[in-house]
């Protein structure tokens, strides 16, 4: 049976979510409305005061072979399924003190997470099976926080895209749930009356993790390449040249916000100095191989430049109406490995409510525009690709994200992005209902369509259905 993966996956899930609900549920409960302490029991609640976390089943079954994977080769990717744990373990030392980790342990049967976390600052091209996405030290005072260790930044008052939300590299393992890499960093908060600032200094380096060569997510990259060039080629992956770890290559960044200097209104300026994350692509030509009838064979290695960028952003509400805008300007060391550009998105936010005679409780609407405009192009025709493959998807594009509430426990949401110049699309929908108090299932489908040499459109054969269950404790 073809889906056999699958149903092995949701069985096993099944079997361990019962088990776990029968071991911590709290024995005095006889009714699901006193039902908040089901998913872990009174007295490891009592020894563990500050634990939370959530046990996750993700299921994905793909209606398309992989384009890389037309060779005759078992596709192995096409049905996958994860399990994934994370553990959210929160405490106090003395009255100043504060400290958060948070392990997390994945797996699934593609084998896109092996191992240990074994380095500060992750730079292995896999995911890890048992990782800490965050652990960090906060020491409080009346106006400064200081914060030292592994953690995750969120810049940006957009919804659907960031431009100044760049401290943080990301985990492009899977696409659409792209997410981000902790950081070690340290991080100094101030708090004033009239404004806040944020200063982050990093030492270490983490680059972004792109698909594998034998992942389905890598896209066309021969395609492409044979389409920019007019010759057929053979692309061979070669190696990274990581930045060394000094001070040279210390990220710096500093954001300072207010919503008190103009009534209503919300402003940050932003600043970054350090390494752009996913690099550029740096080809080697090798035309030896047309001596032996062969086509010519192109190496590939990843570089990353320094950069520089610049940010604003704002939001304001006129009644039930948010407006919100952000735009980055980004500049790169050099004029060979990459351009220089800007990078905006501008967009609003409403919520209707009653309607359909109360059929549907809210419904919240985001739509937004992001565009990006070059004032200082990259030397062309020389060996470096430029970095608007996964970094600068949306250069004319409508975002979208409407969610649809119609109770607590029920909801529908369609998210997705439509690039004008290049008619390519990504569309999601996805609905989620509570089953339980502390369980909640997801299901929707992964909808992508472009010609294959466009943005989203070197995954078009990547369209999937998927269910994702969560059990929070």
């Amino acid at each position: 049976m073809k889906n056999k993966p699958i149903v092995l996956a949701l069985c096993t899930f099944l079997s361990l979510w019962m088990v776990v609900t029968y071991l911590y549920a709290d024995e005095s409960i006889d009714t699901l409305e006193h039902a908040s302490d089901v998913s872990i029991g009174k007295d490891l609640k009592e020894f563990f005061t500050n634990i939370n976390g959530k046990l996750k089943l993700n299921l994905f079954d793909h209606f398309h072979n992989g384009e890389q994977e037309e060779t005759g080769e078992q596709d192995t990717d096409r049905y996958r399924f994860e399990f994934d744990l994370n553990l959210d373990i929160t405490g106090s030392i003395g009255d100043s003190i504060t400290y958060s980790v948070i392990p997390r342990f994945r797996f699934d049967n593609v084998s896109w997470a092996t191992g240990v976390i074994d380095e500060p600052n992750e730079t292995d091209v896999d995911r890890f099976m048992l990782n800490v996405n965050e652990a960090f030290l906060t020491y409080s005072t009346d106006r400064f926080d200081i914060s030292f260790g592994k953690m995750i930044y969120e810049w940006g008052t957009a919804d659907g895209y960031n431009p100044t939300n760049n401290i943080n590299s990301f985990d492009f393992t899977d696409i659409p749930t792209a997410e981000k890499i902790g950081l070690p960093s340290v991080s100094l908060n101030y708090s004033h009356d009239l404004f806040n600032a944020n200063l982050v200094f990093a030492p270490l380096f983490s680059s972004s993790r792109l698909p594998d060569t034998d992942n389905r997510w890598v896209g066309d990259i021969t395609d492409a390449l044979e389409n920019s060039s007019g010759a057929t080629v053979t692309v061979i992956p070669g190696s990274e040249k990581s930045p060394v770890n000094n001070i040279d290559n210390s990220q710096f960044a500093i954001r300072i916000s207010t919503s008190t200097l103009l009534e209503g209104w919300d402003f940050s300026l932003s600043y970054y100095d350090g390494i752009q994350q996913v690099g550029v692509l740096r080809s080697d030509l090798d035309l030896s191989t047309l001596l032996l009838g062969l086509p010519p064979r192109l190496t590939l290695f990843r570089d990353y430049p320094h950069c520089r960028e610049y940010g604003f952003d704002f939001s304001t509400t006129f009644n039930s109406l948010e407006i919100h805008g952000e735009v980055a300007g980004h500049m790169t060391d050099g004029d060979k490995m990459d351009d220089d550009y800007v990078e905006y998105v501008a967009g609003i936010n409403y919520t209707f409510y009653d309607i359909l005679f109360g059929f549907l409780e809210e419904a919240m609407v985001v739509l937004e525009y992001a565009g990006e405009a070059i004032f200082d192009e990259k030397i062309s025709n020389n060996e470096f690709s430029g970095s608007g493959d996964y970094f600068r998807p949306f250069k004319n594009s409508v975002l979208a994200n409407i969610n649809f509430k119609f109770s607590e426990n029920t909801k529908f949401k369609v998210s997705g992005a439509i690039n004008l110049g290049d008619d390519d699309s990504y569309i999601r929908p996805l609905f989620s209902h509570k089953l339980f108090e502390n369980t909640k299932c997801e299901a929707g489908v992964d909808i992508i369509s472009g010609h294959k040499d466009t943005f989203f459109g070197r995954w078009r054969q990547n369209d999937r259905l998927f269910i994702m269950f969560t059990q929070y404790f």
